[in-house]
């Protein structure tokens, strides 16, 4: 008599083999949940990076405006005293 009639319906024999597949199965699925992370923190850092360099840019075009706007005001000066 196999075994599946000695056991009962609905009980199932699993194998060696097949404790192995889901194991690695299980394995894969963890491994690409932790890729899966990695990646979303990889983009959260390349958006940060990303926004400090244009928080900088955008530092310095309002530096060199400053700049320019002294610059202005210098060489009104300038003209004034020499009329």
């Amino acid at each position: 008599m196999p075994d599946e009639f000695r056991r009962g319906p609905g009980v199932r024999v699993v194998t060696g083999a097949e404790q192995a597949a889901e194991r690695a199965a299980a394995e894969a699925a963890e491994a690409a949940v932790q890729a899966a992370r990695k990646a979303e923190e990889e983009a959260r850092e390349a958006r940060r990076v990303e926004q400090a360099r244009l928080d900088a840019a955008a530092a310095a075009e309002r530096e060199e405006a400053l700049l320019a706007i002294r610059r202005a005001g210098r060489k009104k000066k300038k003209k004034r005293k020499g009329h």
